[in-house]
């Protein structure tokens, strides 16, 4: 059975365009509500298969995308506004293949992306604007593949990354800007590997192994080593 599109609210609108491409039908389909909430969606070649649905809603704006199977390839863009919520995503090719979800949430905006097994090809980038929160992600070429998730919020921006098992390759760079900005990275087994031009910057590298008191450390100051049990200390400046 064919679900409709539907549209609640003042100044609600919505447009789609598609040169060839085809929209399968979702068991709760599409829903846009609001007063000033507009979802677009254009693509010259594009395929989205749902079993779930996006909604789009309101001020407290949401973009909720859930899917057990999904896969989009996009020559556009998919764009997200709410009062200064923004959501965009870009690529000439990519293939998502999600078992979790993408949230993009309010004023206190927040990008949540959490999968199982999840592949993401991009060449262009994913944005995420809130207020002053910014998250850029820019790579030519990108693999990730996420047992966690990764999280980007508000005002008081932070950006957690928790994993199990997670391996990054980046060519390009993670920029994230705020307030009160905090990057936390947290892997049983995981491996971050940066390629930013040919400078290694370990000005703020710092390892700690609590147990037995151990710190070693490199600075704007120098090196420092120190192990608490024996009471030694090295500093190197």
């Amino acid at each position: 059975m064919t679900k409709y599109l539907g549209f609640q609210g003042s100044e609600t609108s919505k447009s789609q365009s598609s040169f060839g491409g085809t929209l399968l039908k979702s068991d709760t389909g599409v829903s846009i509500t609001g007063q000033t909430t507009s979802f677009t969606y254009a693509s010259t070649t594009a395929t989205i298969d749902l079993t779930s649905a996006i909604d789009v809603v309101g001020q407290q704006t949401n973009f909720a995308y859930l899917s057990n199977t999904a896969t989009i390839d996009l020559t556009s863009e998919i764009t997200i506004n709410g009062q200064t919520t923004g959501f965009s995503y870009f690529s000439n090719t990519a293939t998502v293949d999600l078992t979790g979800e993408i949230n993009v949430t309010g004023q206190q905006t927040s990008y949540n992306y959490q999968s199982a097994n999840a592949t993401i090809d991009l060449t262009s980038e994913i944005e995420v604007t809130g207020q002053t929160t910014q998250f850029n992600y820019q790579s030519n070429a990108a693999t990730i593949d996420l047992t966690g998730q990764i999280n980007v919020n508000g005002q008081n921006t932070s950006f957690d990354y928790a994993s199990n098992t997670a391996t990054v390759l980046l060519q390009g760079e993670i920029n994230i800007t705020g307030q009160t900005t905090n990057y936390q990275y947290t892997a049983v087994n995981g491996t971050i590997t940066l390629i930013s031009g040919n400078r290694l910057d370990l000005s703020n590298l710092q390892l700690r192994y609590t147990d037995d008191g151990l710190i070693v450390s490199y600075t704007d100051d120098g090196l420092n080593i120190s192990y608490t049990d024996d009471g030694m200390t090295a500093n190197y400046k």
